[in-house]
């Protein structure tokens, strides 16, 4: 009697369940139903949720969730059921696609954790275990002395000599500091002793305290890098004073600035400029900031000294800082020359960024209120605070925003949220637009659900997809000048890259930034680039004039034959001290000389071959 009700209830569960299945209808996708690379080719989605989608490959008609859009389930049924995998076509698509542009190839970048610059991640010494805490973890020194789970667990490890006092947990730690700090020494003196040379980095930081810091690296080849630590600023820095620190820092590693050191790398700051006409090394001017400040010109508004000390005076009311108190500000500066207005701008914008502290969404009397950003040029600032407006309508009322989620669901099968920018973040404006842009039509249908009074017409989404389509090839030029692995060669293609993309768009604005980024690039381009891309591929500049690139010969010029022979030798002979120039031919005494050498037997055999290497050495 019993199995025969068990019975039962099984045949009404799966009447039910069939009922259920019954009553839920399934439609082809709107958008992606005859594209074949896409999975809803395959599929059925249920309407009007999208919770579900319906197999229709042979008959197949099995149904799986896609709960929030999520197609990773219907992905893997169609791999492992139909042998059907189209994340691999997809994959070798954009191989090819990527081959296809100027940016070069370039292995995927691999994430890099605190813990592998440990010298032994697996010591168990107590002190070991206790910079680990507080240098990955963040935990304070008083912490590990007041907290009697983690000295219970420390105990339970085996440690019984555990510090009582804030200090006494500091200076263990900085005790093992010091062992850090002798193996990086050690390192970098094996690779002294095999003859190898460094490059510099450094930069100046300030902490949320208010002081000043100077962050010097050290590189070396194959990737090798090291940290020498934070160098305390007080006062003014003037260039001087900013040689000294770096050489006394290199002292204490055993390195010399002059004998040791080939190139540095540091921003277009007028100080840093200075910095690289003292120090016997080359220098090479950051091509990220010089992009930045080109960015900042063309979608900035940039006021006189006057206008802005005007407005934060009346922004902050506070009482006359002295000459002493400006010294010691980390964002006092005095600039002369072309590059003042440059630190002017950067000062300007940093300084409103740090009074709200970079968010975008203040509460004032209860309510979510919008920041004051930086002005925008008059072509992009009005379209840009209507997106702004609309964004904070949704943010600050979840009512809202959930008549927008809707309509974003139904289109997309899952959610996307407007997203509102950081002033001083032009990278951050370009997410914003483009967000902004792909949910157009939910924003537009939203919008008169809410019956608002702000409307996008088709010429506003028109400019702001120029604006987003001129921000995202600046975007991507900078994600791979900041790889780890960049050189000057791949600098070169990814400039070359931002200034393609742009000139054969037909927006102003892409113009405008076009003409800008090429001032800046001119600005820190060195010889050093020229020289590296006529060894790397000698016919190269050969190429550019026959393709008719005359614009690009202008911004990437052909070094000279003189200037490649003259820091050619220059570096052999930073590269290698017992180098004896005198016993060596020199390269520079006739031009007799340099040009029977440049002249080889296919020269002389071909008139305008030799006329063409007689040109360039001359």
């Amino acid at each position: 009697m019993e199995k025969s009700n068990n019975s039962d209830a099984g045949e009404d569960s799966s009447r039910s369940c069939h009922s259920v299945t019954s009553r839920v209808t399934f439609k082809r996708h709107e958008t992606k139903s005859d594209d074949k690379e896409s999975v809803w080719y395959y599929f059925l989605c249920e309407a009007p949720t999208k919770q579900s989608a319906k197999c229709t490959v042979s008959s197949c008609s099995k149904i799986i969730k896609t709960i929030g859009g999520s197609t990773k389930g219907l992905h893997t049924h169609l791999k492992s059921v139909h042998k059907i995998d189209l994340l691999a076509k997809k994959a070798s698509a954009s191989e090819v696609a990527s081959s296809s542009t100027q940016l070069p190839q370039q292995p995927a970048r691999k994430k890099t954790k605190m813990t592998d610059y440990f010298i032994d991640k697996e010591e168990k010494s107590l002190a070991a275990v206790m910079s680990r805490m507080t240098s990955v973890d963040g935990l304070p020194f008083s912490i590990l002395c007041t907290s009697a789970d983690i000295r219970e667990g420390l105990r339970a490890r085996g440690f019984s000599d555990l510090p009582t006092s804030s200090n006494t947990a500091r200076r263990i730690v900085m005790d093992y500091s010091k062992k850090v700090r002798q193996y990086v020494v050690n390192k970098m003196m094996q690779e002294k002793s095999s003859g190898k040379k460094f490059s510099l980095t450094f930069d100046e930081w300030t902490s949320v305290a208010n002081k000043r810091y100077m962050n010097i690296n050290v590189h070396s080849d194959a990737g090798k890098f090291w940290s020498l630590g934070l160098v305390r600023v007080s006062g003014s820095m003037p260039a001087e004073k900013c040689v000294q620190l770096v050489e006394d820092k290199l002292k204490q590693h055993g390195l010399s600035l002059s004998r040791d050191i080939v190139c540095v790398t540091t921003d277009g700051a007028s100080v840093m400029t200075k910095v690289g006409k003292l120090i016997p090394c080359y220098q090479q001017l950051c091509f990220a900031h010089g992009i930045q400040l080109a960015v900042l010109q063309v979608l900035y508004k940039k006021k006189n000294a006057e206008e802005s000390r005007a407005e934060r005076q009346a922004q902050e009311d506070i009482g006359p800082t002295t000459s002493a108190e400006q010294e010691e500000s980390p964002v006092a500066v005095n600039v002369t020359g072309d590059s003042a207005s440059d630190d002017l701008m950067e000062l300007e914008l940093a300084v409103e960024e740090c009074e709200c502290d970079g968010f975008s969404l203040v509460e004032g009397e209860g309510v979510l209120q919008l920041e004051v950003f930086p002005e925008l040029e008059v072509n992009v600032n009005a379209l840009v605070q209507k997106v702004r407006q609309v964004v904070c309508l949704f943010k600050k009322s979840p009512t809202k925003n959930d008549v927008l989620c809707k309509y974003v669901r139904e289109e997309f099968g899952k959610e996307l949220s407007v997203l509102l920018d950081s002033k001083t973040r032009w990278s951050s404006l370009f997410t914003m637009l483009d967000r902004f842009y792909t949910i157009r039509n939910p924003v537009r249908k939203a919008l008169i659900d809410v019956k608002s009074n702000i409307v996008f017409t088709e010429e506003d989404f028109l400019q702001i997809h120029d604006v987003v389509c001129s921000l995202e090839a600046v975007k991507l030029t900078v994600e791979a000048l900041c790889r780890k692995d960049a050189t000057l060669l791949t600098a070169d293609a990814a400039l070359k890259f931002m200034i393609q993309k742009l000139r054969s768009s037909t927006s102003a604005l892409a113009e405008d930034l076009a003409n800008a980024l090429e001032v800046r690039i001119g600005e820190r381009r060195t010889k050093l680039s020229g020289i590296l891309q006529f060894l790397h591929n000698p016919k190269v500049y050969d190429e550019q004039k026959l393709e008719g690139r005359e614009m690009e010969g202008e911004l990437f010029p052909e070094p000279s034959m003189a200037d490649v022979r003259k820091v050619v030798k220059s570096l052999i002979e930073q590269l290698h001290v017992d180098y004896d120039s005198e016993s060596e031919t020199d390269l520079d005494t006739t031009n007799e000389t340099s040009t029977s050498a440049a002249e080889s037997p296919a020269c002389i055999q071909n008139p305008e071959k030799k006329k063409r290497c007689r040109s360039r050495n001359s």
